[in-house]
């Protein structure tokens, strides 16, 4: 599905890394399927087109923390990281970075209950020290990146999920069929909710009658149907384990 609608927070992490600073942190803190991933993802991209290195950083360091090169790395799920480890990588990023090879690192993070913004950096900001510790307390957000989707907005990704989903599913020769949906609840701000809504449509087809339960479920009844009638047999409460895992997770293959 083609990534829409966040092409100025895009431009302000482009700007962010066009800066002076050596070392620079921004955070995002969103609930799951708000799509902090993905942005992150795209901004990497971006980044990578223009030369840079960019990715998520890793549990533990694989060089990048010692390379003489411009770096974007996001550090996702923050708040299950342990932080004077992840103190440490931000003060090896900073000795190897320099004006022409500036590093930027971006957070992400789910709010804990009634946090306040900015939450995710406090048990950094415990155990850091030096140019590190500046890094943090000047760390300004990102999750402008991640705001709830207007109705509009809602409608044009669930109508590119449809057709991304029903021709990756039946084939390039399919074709959209007359759809319409409300998509107004609060679950329907989040991206993923409504790209899981676009799934169930497309695989469903015209006849979809949407029982009430949130869309991962019926998404996910879709899958195991799928795997039930190539593993007949298979134990109905693992099979549908696998399934949810390979679904939300990713699976490089069948096996």
């Amino acid at each position: 599905v083609p990534y829409l609608f966040r092409d100025e927070a895009l431009a302000g992490i482009r700007d962010w890394c066009a800066g002076p600073e050596r070392l620079s942190i921004r955070y995002i803190e969103a609930v799951g399927g708000a799509g902090k991933t993905r942005f992150a993802l795209q901004a990497c991209q971006r980044q990578q087109d223009r030369g840079w290195v960019a990715g998520l950083e890793p549990d533990t360091d694989r060089g990048v923390d010692t390379l003489g090169v411009p770096r974007l790395l996001v550090v996702d799920y923050v708040e299950e990281r342990d932080a004077p480890a992840l103190a440490q990588r931000l003060a090896a990023l900073h000795r190897s970075s320099t004006v022409m090879a500036p590093v930027r690192v971006l957070l992400l993070a789910r709010p804990a209950t009634s946090a306040l913004p900015g939450h995710v950096l406090q048990p950094l900001q415990d155990v850091a020290s030096g140019a590190a510790m500046s890094a943090l307390d000047a760390a300004t957000t990102a999750s402008s990146a991640t705001g709830e989707l207007t109705l509009d907005q809602r409608q044009e990704l669930f109508l590119a999920g449809l057709d991304a989903f029903g021709r990756t599913w039946h084939g390039q020769s399919w074709t959209q069929p007359v759809t319409s949906i409300v998509l107004a609840g609060d679950r329907d701000a989040r991206p993923l909710d409504v790209l899981f809504e676009a799934f169930d449509a497309a695989l469903s087809g015209p006849g979809r009658q949407p029982d009430g339960r949130p869309p991962v479920k019926r998404a996910l009844d879709h899958e195991v149907h799928h795997w039930t009638q190539r593993m007949p047999g298979f134990d109905p409460h693992l099979l549908s384990q696998c399934v949810a895992l390979a679904t939300l997770a990713g699976a490089h293959d069948d096996a």
